[in-house]
């Protein structure tokens, strides 16, 4: 009875573990997806003059793409306030950040997270080319 007990045990354990595992790479994963979205928004804003216009740009595409509350939470606001600092002491690697995102700048989902940061006041050249593209197709 109690060797059974503690096959039991065991087997929830290992059960219970390999099912935090697998919800824990599918979250790091969705975590991905949305960040890849969040930058290819910013990067098309680009390229900035300083580090709080690109502060700026990052704060619309992570509200364009995960909403208004999104901006509310400690850790988002808190690397939204940093990051205008650290864009101006390390411009040359944000730009070839954004440069590298601007191949995630495509699909549907782009253009419906572009669409959003249009009309919270991206760039004016955002719509300029938002226009320009929709004349094309």
């Amino acid at each position: 009875m109690i060797v059974n007990f503690i096959i039991g045990a065991i087997i929830a354990a290992v059960v219970g573990f390999a099912l935090y595992e697998a919800r824990r790479k599918r979250m790091m994963e969705a975590a991905g997806r949305v960040l890849v979205e969040v930058n290819a928004v910013w990067a098309v804003q680009g390229p900035f003059k300083n580090g709080a216009e690109s502060a700026r740009a990052l704060k619309i595409a992570t509200i364009a793409v995960r909403g208004a509350e999104s901006i509310l939470t400690p850790s988002t606001a808190g690397l939204l306030a940093k990051h205008a600092a650290s864009y101006d002491s390390q411009v040359m690697i944000w730009e070839s950040l954004r440069q590298d995102y601007l191949v995630h700048a495509d699909g549907q989902k782009f253009e419906e997270n572009l669409a959003k940061a249009v009309e919270l006041g991206a760039a004016a050249k955002l719509k300029k080319t938002s226009l320009q593209k929709s004349r094309k197709n």
